[in-house]
């Protein structure tokens, strides 16, 4: 990865599913996520809704800062299927928090988000 795309860098998943773990750079402001291949983020388990959520960069009211907020469903709002669970707790929508962990299907799902990192400049 080039320097200045590492500038760019906010944050960073950390996704573990059946096929292994893998770390991600967030540079782009959304994100969608499920099993199904056309999704930018491909999580491999079936209890993976196809569509499973989004996951947005959100500007934190009354400062210049961003954060990230992940939503249950698709760009459409059509809910998933199979929910997302953030900590251990179904929701529908959760601004992330530096390790926040996020599980598709059931809170013991083997496709999760284990860690989000939200990167200080």
């Amino acid at each position: 990865m080039a320097e200045n795309e590492r500038d760019k860098i906010r944050d960073l998943l950390v996704v573990r599913d059946t096929e292994g773990q893998q770390t991600i750079p967030l540079l782009e402001t959304m994100y969608s996520l499920g099993r199904d291949t056309r999704n930018a983020i491909v999580l491999r388990y079936r209890f993976v809704s196809r569509q499973n959520a989004i996951k947005l960069r959100v500007t934190v009211p009354n400062t210049d800062k961003y954060g990230s907020r992940i939503i249950d469903g698709d760009f459409n709002g059509k809910r998933s299927t199979n929910s997302i669970f953030i900590n251990g707790t179904k929701q529908f929508s959760h601004n992330l928090q530096h390790r926040d962990t996020v599980a598709f299907g059931n809170p013991q799902a083997q496709a999760k988000i284990l860690c989000y990192f939200q990167l200080v400049r």
